[in-house]
């Protein structure tokens, strides 16, 4: 046994390469979330549970040293199979890359995965209340232009950007509904950004201080505006971790009037969302979180997608 082992090592050492094969240029990995909710308020059914929110397979080849193409699909408790992302990767200098095709859109500090009956919210907010927006990521179709550079005197610090230009949202999308048809609802397209900065403070402790925006018109018509901004911040200490997010968004809401339905009225609906996110690593691969939020929605209210002249003034939602 020590002569095989001898010998083995002589010839590993005379020809590295044996016993490798080349290098693939395919990788295939995962990730899986299991969540237990719990809501105040009025009691219901559904107050508390235990499932998995998401599963998430991650297939990508690199083509050539600057091309890539990813797909990724998804599923959840439901089943259901999604096409989440199915992209082409073009990195054009180290500073930079292009994306086309459907990818996550980086809007918010957390970009981890959720599925359109499993945000935390928005299956258990009455029919006619508004809903949440990009409280959970959001994927789309389009052209994304994102990459960073470091900075510091010993460039320890790093600039990260993202601009893009999408399909953009529909009514559905705008209430917190994720997208599930491919295309675009309208001529119009929505276009946004996002800048963060990651300063490193430690050997193990970081910050990092992040901003977005986007606009476009969310109606068939092409006659509906919203537009939104986002600002977050995470500080980073060993395996523990605290996220903050502030999100706002205005948009143009319309209806007919109940008392004349020849008559169409748009009006505007506001919305402030916030988000608090403590986490603990608790080993590699392996991270407990929980996450506190808080939502306030101002608007006229409608029933049944009309107006009263008799109600028009603001309700707030919280």
């Amino acid at each position: 046994v020590e002569e095989l082992i001898r010998r083995s090592s002589q010839e590993l050492a005379a020809n590295p390469s044996r016993g490798r094969g080349p290098a693939s240029p395919f990788s295939v990995h995962g990730q899986f979330r299991f969540v237990m909710r719990s809501f105040g308020g009025q009691d219901l059914t559904t107050d508390k549970s235990f499932e998995l929110e998401h599963l998430v397979l991650y297939l990508q080849a690199q083509l050539t040293d600057n091309f890539r193409v990813r797909l990724t699909p998804g599923t959840s408790h439901t089943g259901a199979w999604f096409i989440l992302e199915a992209a082409g990767v073009y990195r054009f200098a180290e500073w930079g890359e292009v994306t086309a095709g459907r990818f996550l859109v980086p809007f918010t500090g957390v970009h981890s995965w959720a599925f359109p009956s499993d945000t935390f919210i928005e299956p258990y907010l009455a029919p006619n209340s508004p809903k949440p927006f990009f409280y959970s990521p959001y994927w789309d179709e389009g052209v994304l232009v994102q990459g960073g550079f470091d900075f510091g005197s010993e460039d320890e610090h790093r600039l990260a950007y993202s601009a893009f230009v999408i399909n953009g949202l529909d009514a559905q999308g705008l209430d917190g509904i994720h997208k599930r048809n491919i295309g675009d609802n309208n001529e119009d397209k929505t276009f946004g950004a996002r800048a963060s900065a990651t300063f490193r403070l430690g050997e193990e402790t970081q910050l990092t201080i992040g901003t977005a925006g986007m606009t476009g018109q969310y109606d068939a018509f092409d006659a509906l505006d919203f537009w939104a901004v986002e600002g977050d911040v995470e500080f980073v200490t060993g395996p523990l971790s605290i996220y903050a997010e502030v999100d706002y968004r205005a948009n143009e809401i319309s209806g007919t009037v109940v008392e004349n339905p020849a008559f169409t009225r748009i009006d505007d609906a506001r919305q402030l969302a916030l988000k608090f996110r403590p986490s603990v690593r608790l080993f590699t691969g392996l991270t407990l979180f929980a996450q506190l939020d808080h939502l306030q929605v101002e608007q006229a209210p409608r029933t049944g997608g009309q107006f009263s002249v008799l109600a028009l003034g603001k309700e707030t939602f919280a």
